[in-house]
């Protein structure tokens, strides 16, 4: 078998076991924890002491981090995980045609 095959055949078990993935995390998702979600809100006090020692790479580190902690939240899995699955597949879909195209094999 091919590396391009290879890469294929790998690009469809991604695309299956994600959007199985995704599916069933759509299906048995839960009530948002609304508690965790005041807790994890910073203040205009906190980001400004986090500003004051770490500057403003850390203060949008922090809110880039809570945007992805917001992502994995229960309404949003299932759609985060079908978009990570989607590029994941594509690029190595994209990978083996340009890896078919350079005839390597």
């Amino acid at each position: 078998m091919t590396r391009p095959a290879k890469l294929r055949v790998a690009a469809w078990c991604v695309f299956s076991i994600g959007g199985l993935s995704s599916i069933l995390a759509w299906r048995f998702e839960g009530a948002p924890d609304e508690m965790l979600q005041d807790l994890n809100e910073p203040t205009k006090q906190s980001l400004y002491q986090l500003e004051r020692m770490g500057g403003k790479m850390q203060v949008m580190m922090v809110e880039m981090h809570d945007w992805w902690l917001a992502q994995w939240r229960s309404p949003n899995l299932p759609y985060t995980i079908l978009i990570l699955t989607l590029v994941s597949a594509g690029v190595t879909m994209l990978i083996a045609k340009l890896d078919e195209r350079t005839g390597s094999q």
